[in-house]
């Protein structure tokens, strides 16, 4: 919404007749800027909701995991952008005990979005096997 009335100002300062006056123009290049860093915001926190909903899912398919394989305490970060893409850091974690054996294991995903394309990929992934206490 605020991106949209940025753009309807700036349209009505291209308009008017003080367009060519430089307070105009300086005005009319910061709300460009404050246009674009909304519409940045708005991109990660889109990204962020995505990844948010689907983490579950696209841990599960990375390490082929059962479906309703228990994930707990899920992290999402935001790494940083190289090479066209922003690349998230996922980490969720699961507990398996069998006979006497407890294993919590940490699952962890670099999960990427192309800037350009639009599409997801997995860049790297591993996992993490630490040995609980024996019997209780």
């Amino acid at each position: 919404a605020a991106g949209r009335e940025l753009t309807l100002a700036r349209q009505r300062l291209a308009a008017s007749v003080f367009a060519g006056a430089a307070a105009m123009e300086d005005l009319a290049r910061r709300a460009a800027a404050m246009e674009e860093e909304l519409s940045a915001q708005a991109r990660l926190r889109q990204e962020r909701e995505y990844l948010e909903k689907n983490y579950a899912g696209i841990i599960r398919r990375t390490f082929s995991l059962p479906r309703d394989s228990a994930l707990l305490n899920p992290e999402i970060v935001m790494i940083g952008e190289e090479g066209g893409k922003r690349v998230w850091s996922l980490t969720a974690y699961s507990y398996e005990k069998k006979g006497d054996a407890e294993n919590y294991i940490a699952y962890h995903v670099s999960y990427a979005r192309d800037l350009a394309a639009g599409g997801w990929s997995v860049e790297s992934f591993d996992r993490e096997v630490r040995s609980g206490p024996e019997g209780g």
